[in-house]
């Protein structure tokens, strides 16, 4: 399967046609079932029978199946390669932990699962992004005549938005209930609601071109922060501190200067002149939309603050803690 290539409504063979249009029911603007257009999959009826069940809404379907398979990829990959390559780097001497160790582990696991979900998300939205979208950024509306947004989605961006919903279904509860809490909870659990409310939003109005973007430009820089907590967690100085210069430059490019220049400023200005030239009502979706996209800035300028603080340490011959766990270390 071609996921560049692969449109809603198209098909590997006849009966994969008929089947698609039995699930679509024959409207070309909902999605082709996804997993009967790879072949090996195409034959099996356990998968037709939940495409079939799920309908025009098999994306979530598999959405859901996702956000219930991480958690126990996480446990294996926390078991089997995190947990033993964390004991390896925190516990120097190959010693038992001591609970100070435990708990440094245990954030050390948590930044290398993040680090790898963040670069996985980042390069599937990556390939899903036509660049030109960011050179002109009314690509992200043109061909759009009402709402839900009636130009086609590629098998690539699906792919997308059912890794990012299934991902941010899962991340929430574990924010609240298993992972490390820090100072900044409540903006965390704020980010990751309107994000998956974002999420599901765009799916369903089908703003999926800019829905792929914003994606990219939030996973990439992620990457670079957990790989610079997992530095410092193994108790080394310059690589973190060189991975944070990284992120910081990052962070400001992607979340200071294109999310707000690109994404808000063309949902903002683009989207109105295009849904003015078509006649689309937009309201109360405009407002909603761009709405939830200014609350995420607002919470960028608000790490950005802690970020700086970070900064400030660094410059002033320290390593880059996270400010954000530094009640945690002084219990320690």
């Amino acid at each position: 399967m071609d996921v560049h290539q692969s449109y809603p409504g198209a098909t590997t063979s006849t009966g994969a046609a008929a089947y698609a249009e039995v699930v679509t029911g024959g409207d070309p603007l909902l999605p082709a079932p996804l997993l009967s257009q790879i072949p090996w999959l195409a034959g099996i009826p356990a998968v037709q029978k939940a495409e079939a069940l799920w309908g025009a809404h098999a994306d979530i379907g598999l959405a859901l199946a996702l956000a219930l398979a991480l958690p126990l990829m996480r446990a294996l990959l926390d078991l089997l390669v995190f947990k033993p390559l964390g004991r390896w780097a925190v516990c120097k001497n190959r010693r038992s932990p001591t609970k100070k160790e435990s708990g440094t582990i245990y954030k050390y696991k948590e930044s290398c699962w993040k680090a790898c979900m963040n670069a996985t998300m980042a390069v599937l939205a990556y390939s899903a992004t036509e660049l030109s979208w960011l050179r002109n950024t009314r690509g992200f509306w043109e061909g759009c005549t009402r709402l839900p947004c009636d130009f086609a989605v590629s098998n690539a961006v699906r792919i997308v938005y059912i890794v990012e919903m299934g991902f941010y279904i899962q991340a929430i509860p574990y924010l609240v209930f298993w992972e490390t809490r820090r100072k900044d909870f409540l903006e965390s659990f704020a980010h990751h609601v309107a994000t998956l409310v974002l999420i599901v939003y765009s799916y369903w109005l089908n703003l999926t071109k800019v829905g792929v973007v914003v994606f990219w430009l939030h996973d990439v820089n992620d990457i670079f922060m957990e790989l610079a907590k997992i530095g410092r967690y193994a108790g080394r100085d310059l690589l973190p501190n060189a991975l944070f210069v990284v992120f910081l430059l990052s962070w400001i490019a992607t979340r200071l200067v294109m999310f707000p220049g690109c994404v808000i400023r063309s949902v903002l200005y683009d989207a109105a002149a295009v849904a003015k030239e078509n006649g689309i009502t937009m309201h109360p979706h405009y407002e909603i939309f761009s709405g939830f996209l200014i609350f995420l800035l607002c919470l960028h300028i608000y790490w950005t603050w802690l970020i700086m603080k970070v900064l400030w340490k660094v410059l002033g011959g320290g390593s880059a803690d996270d400010v954000r766990e530094e009640d945690d270390e002084k219990e320690d």
